[in-house]
């Protein structure tokens, strides 16, 4: 069972540890430190006794797995930085493996959604998609939600076709109320001609139906009434 607690009683450890390494007075055979040293990771660590295991668990040491006897040596996964692992390796403990880096699994995450292609992480919809002339000039609105409500990092941009085959895109901006997401919009965009078309599309890969944008409600003014 995987315990998330700190190592405040380490504290003197890795302060030995920086002396040692300072002065060249590392164990023979030590493995340098394969995590930067504000780094978090986790770590497949050798240490030269039982003894060393027991003062991991009283000082809290976040242990990922249950430790593997290896001869006189004890085996054992731990959560913890490049400077944790230093005052180890001080007192003679070995570095097996690196198993994760901090940050590999959402690189992994993303990797995966950029690889899959039509297997996106979300899923887009267009809630608005109008357009209007005024002055002369042709105007394209557009509201587009996406699945991935709780991502504040979701980019997605809207792409437009108008009749002769012209295209161009714009990005739109996330808006919440009251903390909660509502969409992404962005303020009506000058077009050449009327669109035809509009698609979207995020950075995690989700995309939208292709949409014909709507002549925005009442543009056209009635007729005045009779009499006016």
């Amino acid at each position: 069972m995987r315990h998330r607690q700190r190592w405040a009683r380490l504290a003197t450890a890795a302060l030995l540890a920086t002396t040692l390494v300072q002065t060249g007075a590392l164990p023979a055979g030590a493995a340098p430190p394969a995590v930067a040293p504000e780094e978090t990771a986790l770590v497949r660590v050798q240490l030269p006794s039982e003894a060393m295991y027991d003062e991991l668990v009283a000082a809290g040491a976040d242990i990922a797995t249950r430790p593997r006897a290896d001869g006189s040596r004890v085996v054992v996964d731990l959560v913890l930085t490049g400077g944790d692992l230093a005052a180890l390796q001080a007192r003679g403990a070995q570095t097996v493996q690196v198993i994760q880096r901090e940050g590999d699994g959402t690189a992994r995450y993303r990797d995966s959604v950029r690889r899959a292609g039509v297997n996106a992480a979300d899923t887009l919809v267009f809630l608005q998609a109008y357009w209007w002339t005024q002055g002369g000039r042709t105007f394209l609105q557009t509201q587009v939600a996406t699945t991935a409500t709780d991502d504040p990092d979701v980019e997605i941009t809207v792409t437009w076709r108008t009749a002769d085959g012209t295209t161009g895109s714009f990005a739109l901006a996330r808006f919440s109320d009251a903390d909660e997401y509502q969409y992404h919009f962005q303020v009506p965009q000058l077009l050449p001609a009327q669109p035809v078309e509009v698609t979207a599309t995020s950075s995690l890969g989700g995309t939208a139906r292709p949409a014909v944008p709507a002549l925005w409600p009442n543009a056209a003014p009635p007729p005045q009434p009779t009499g006016y």
